[in-house]
């Protein structure tokens, strides 16, 4: 294993793993505000505000606005702040192709786009297979303790 010191390997590999978990990570968030409903391509979404420890915001979490479909119930669009990158700058994750794995439906394509309204695509993340409730052992995702490091 080569271990190369790398700022982009750095963000993108906690940030896909959290992408990734985000859904089923949210419900942790300590503050949930509704945030009215928006249309997007023809179907309504609830809006829904959430981050952890105070609604206002600062420098230690970032803040998510949930697109949820009214009708199927499902998170199906992201924005949030990328406080890594620059105090102002939101992102826009569109969560789409859910399939049944373990008995919960999983985002298999996770596409970054411009804006609710602009789907231009910046980043794509396709999941080929998911498996769930697999046990890795201690240290599988970090082959060296003394590399990892915490986003703050």
């Amino acid at each position: 294993i080569e271990f190369v010191d790398s700022d982009d390997i750095r963000f993108w590999i906690p940030t896909v793993k959290y992408f990734t978990e985000f859904p089923f990570r949210i419900v942790e968030a300590d503050v949930a505000i509704y945030a009215g409903e928006r249309s997007r391509d023809g179907r309504v979404h609830d809006l829904v505000f959430a981050s952890w420890n105070q609604a206002a915001p600062h420098e230690m979490t970032d803040q998510y606005l949930l697109w949820i479909d009214r009708k199927s119930g499902l998170l199906e669009l992201l924005q949030d702040t990328v406080r890594d990158v620059m105090a102002s700058f939101v992102g826009t994750m569109d969560y789409a192709d859910f399939r049944t794995r373990g008995g919960i439906l999983v985002p298999h394509r996770m596409t970054v786009v411009d804006s609710p309204e602009n789907n231009e695509v910046m980043h794509e993340f396709v999941v080929q297979k998911a498996r769930l409730g697999v046990n890795y052992p201690e240290g599988f995702f970090f082959p060296d303790p003394q590399r990892h490091g915490s986003k703050h």
